[in-house]
């Protein structure tokens, strides 16, 4: 029996028809399929490490000098410092490098997003297995581990419907976010507790590619328009067979090199996520998701005078971000324990 559910997931998630919706050049088909190839069979991981990092900005209707899918040539031409100091390469759909751009070297996903506004056009960065896809200042999808087995449409333990956001999130944390595991990282200075510059940002794409891979009854989104309007939702999912709509609103709290968040940005959260459930008649619920940085493991304050929208989850989820090892945190609380029993 054909499972309708899986092959809507299968059509709404693929990446490169997000492109094609994008750009309308059907060229870019073999092109992304060639790049997946390439990321997926042709990279010595082990061997090139951290100078795997390149922006690829696609270009049209201009011959190149070398191809990047002409085999071992790319991880060659970084192994030889092609891109040490300059890493954005001008690329056209056959492959062909046109040139690499000087001046530049781009270094997280929220500089390849500001390239590719600047530059308008697709650009896709690349770091080490992370996949992330960018058209116009928009992102159109992330792929935080290309030799990750798992992909939409094939069932994994932890697929859950979307009404079961709560578990998925919760899971997503568990998975991804608790103590930085695996390659999400989130911490400038663990120490000191500094978030990375628009810790937001990472948490949203986080989030996102884990409940477009895990949920396989909806539709995942990010930055998606309330009712036609300029407001944009952090995360949106949306059914296939009812077309209800959940809404995420992330609030990531702490401190970062030039800002501090607290209670108030969370209560501003609050009243967001009310608005666009206010202005989303399609909504079924929204839930406020809160990544804490903060010194402190501390409840949040809300305030008294809000008037909560009538489908916000009446229990925010707040996720205290660990920065401590298990040993450090072991040696505090036998402190603790040694000074009470002294008292």
């Amino acid at each position: 029996m054909i499972d309708k559910n899986k092959i809507l997931k299968i059509i709404t998630s693929s990446p490169i028809l997000k492109v094609l919706k994008e750009t309308q050049k059907i060229e870019l088909v073999r092109f992304y399929n060639m790049l997946e190839a390439l990321l997926k069979m042709d990279i010595p991981y082990g061997e090139v490490g951290e100078k795997f990092v390149f922006c690829i900005a696609l270009t049209f209707g201009e011959q190149g000098k070398w191809n990047i899918f002409q085999k071992g040539e790319l991880v060659r031409k970084i192994k030889e410092g092609l891109l040490n100091d300059n890493n954005i390469i001008s690329i056209n759909p056959k492959g062909e490098v046109i040139k690499i751009i000087t001046g530049t070297y781009i270094n997280d996903y929220v500089e390849a997003e500001r390239l590719s506004e600047k530059q308008s056009q697709l650009v896709f960065f690349i770091k080490y297995m992370e996949v992330h896809l960018f058209m116009n200042g928009k992102a159109i999808y992330c792929i935080p581990n290309i030799m990750r087995p798992s992909r939409v449409g094939v069932e994994t333990p932890e697929i859950l419907p979307a009404r079961e956001y709560r578990k998925l999130i919760t899971n997503h944390h568990n998975r991804h976010v608790y103590k930085e595991k695996g390659s999400f990282k989130y911490w400038r200075n663990k120490l000191k507790r500094i978030l990375k510059d628009k810790p937001e940002i990472q948490f949203n794409k986080n989030l996102y590619s884990y409940l477009d891979l895990n949920i396989p009854d909806g539709h995942v989104d990010r930055g998606a328009t309330i009712s036609g309007m300029d407001d944009r939702t952090d995360i949106r999912i949306m059914t296939f067979e009812r077309g209800e709509i959940y809404i995420i609103e992330i609030k990531c709290l702490g401190k970062t090199d030039s800002t501090e968040y607290s209670d108030d940005w969370a209560n501003e959260g609050l009243i967001q996520l009310g608005e666009y459930l206010k202005d989303e008649k399609d909504s079924k619920t929204g839930v406020l998701v809160l990544y804490d940085g903060r010194i402190k493991d501390e409840k949040i304050n809300w305030h008294p005078d809000i008037k909560w929208h009538p489908k916000i989850d009446k229990d925010p989820m707040r996720f205290f971000l660990e920065s401590e090892s298990a040993s450090v945190k072991a040696k505090k609380i036998y402190s603790k324990i040694k000074k009470r029993k002294k008292n």
